[in-house]
């Protein structure tokens, strides 16, 4: 007669056999839908891992939210996106991935929204500051552009890309002299950038 010692550890080898089973299948799933995915083969993509689906597995509405966008899905895209946030919402990774249907479907206050809520989980993340900054920027908020430029700026003070977009910022708020500055420090990153040159020599 078997004993409760014995009884364990064969019940314990059965669930990690299946378990690993399981995990076998979802890195042949992802293994196969990379492949896919390499030749712009999105449908075949998603359907590798369809085959694994699972509701309650970030890293599979992750993928599925990427491969949707990358096929043109973006309300699918944005339905898998929202599931993995839902499963971690501090994930700024899901956050970051959820922008690109956003921004493609041109829903510009969601898209606001899903990168202050990045910023209430880190308020330094800089990619999130630099597309708020651009954003604001087109709807010609200066001030609020300024805001998050500024927080980039002080955290990477010879960050290229923010430096223009505060010298663009700048100027239209009327402050030519900051922006020739911001300019001026673009250019010890590229000493020769012959369009930053020539704005430089308007102001």
């Amino acid at each position: 007669m078997k004993t409760i010692y014995q009884i364990i550890p064969i019940a314990l080898f059965g669930l990690l056999f299946r378990t690993g089973n399981a995990q076998d299948e979802l890195t042949k799933a992802f293994r196969q839908s990379y492949y896919n995915e390499s030749y712009q083969k999105y449908d075949e993509a998603l359907k590798d891992i369809k085959a694994v689906y699972d509701v309650n597995s970030y890293v599979v509405n992750l993928r599925m939210g990427w491969l949707s966008y990358e096929n043109g899905d973006f309300m699918e895209s944005n339905r898998f996106y929202e599931k993995a946030i839902e499963l971690k919402p501090n994930s700024i990774e899901a956050r970051l991935g959820y922008a690109y249907p956003l921004n493609s479907l041109l829903d510009i206050e969601k898209l606001i929204s899903n990168y202050q809520m990045i910023l209430k989980i880190n308020p330094n993340h800089a990619l999130s500051n630099y597309r708020l900054a651009l954003i604001y920027y087109n709807k010609k908020d200066f001030n609020q552009a300024v805001k998050y430029l500024e927080t980039i700026l002080n955290i990477y003070p010879f960050d290229y890309d923010s430096l223009v977009l505060m010298a663009v910022v700048n100027i239209g708020l009327g402050n030519i002299e900051e922006a020739k500055k911001n300019y001026r420090m673009a250019l010890l990153y590229y000493p020769d950038y012959e369009t930053i040159l020539a704005e430089l020599y308007k102001l």
